[in-house]
């Protein structure tokens, strides 16, 4: 059963993501520059595919989306992009795929609404191959005694309804560190989300190695 929280982050994404996405894609355009067309590459919430414009033609792509009011336009965006594509139900805390599948593994603007992130970062860390990378874009809590920390703490119950599950404060660079050993990570304030998108302004970007 779709939950209410479900359809309207559903509803809300398509309304906002073109004017969101245009101040997000030179950094994505960048760090996933690495990623050639006979890549494996498996992207943890997708939502409405807006990565796959970034992704090289006719890679093998697999998803892990628990919303399925998403499916009809992945597969549609998929199908554009003549991905060799396979739609999952499900969550990062299971992933049903087995032991160094993947070359990468993507997540942007994702790990925030996992229930058990360590869960979900570990068994990430199980799909890679040896030498995988897990590419990530993610907003975090803001640096303790600060204004922004402070409004995050604050907003975090109807935020979590909102955006589905998304906990605005969570410290998600320091989870990567702890589960990765290999870990190239940067903070920096997104710009371009608007009023309500001050509250989650602090980001950080990277690739986690497995080794």
């Amino acid at each position: 059963m779709v939950k209410l929280s479900q359809k309207f982050c559903a509803k809300s994404l398509k309304f906002v993501e073109k004017n969101v996405e245009k101040y997000y894609s030179k950094r994505k355009k960048k760090i996933f520059s690495v990623i050639d067309k006979k890549s494996r590459v498996l992207e943890i919430g997708p939502g409405t595919g807006v990565n796959f414009k970034h992704y090289p033609r006719g890679i093998r792509l697999s998803v892990v989306e628990p919303n399925p009011l998403f499916e009809e336009e992945l597969r549609k965006k998929a199908k554009k992009f003549k991905f060799k594509f396979d739609f999952n139900p499900g969550f990062s805390e299971k992933l049903p795929f087995k032991n160094q599948e993947f070359d990468f593994v993507i997540s942007t603007l994702v790990l925030c609404s996992v229930s058990d992130l360590e869960k979900s970062l570990k068994e990430i860390k199980r799909v890679l191959k040896k030498n995988g990378k897990f590419i990530f874009i993610e907003h975090v809590a803001d640096k303790r005694g600060s204004l922004r920390r402070v409004v995050q703490g604050f907003v975090k119950v109807p935020w979590r309804f909102f955006g589905d599950g998304c906990r605005p404060n969570r410290n998600i660079g320091r989870e990567i560190k702890k589960v990765f050993g290999d870990v190239r990570i940067s903070g920096y304030s997104q710009e371009g989300l608007g009023v309500l998108g001050w509250v989650v302004k602090s980001h950080v970007f990277g690739v986690a190695g497995k080794v």
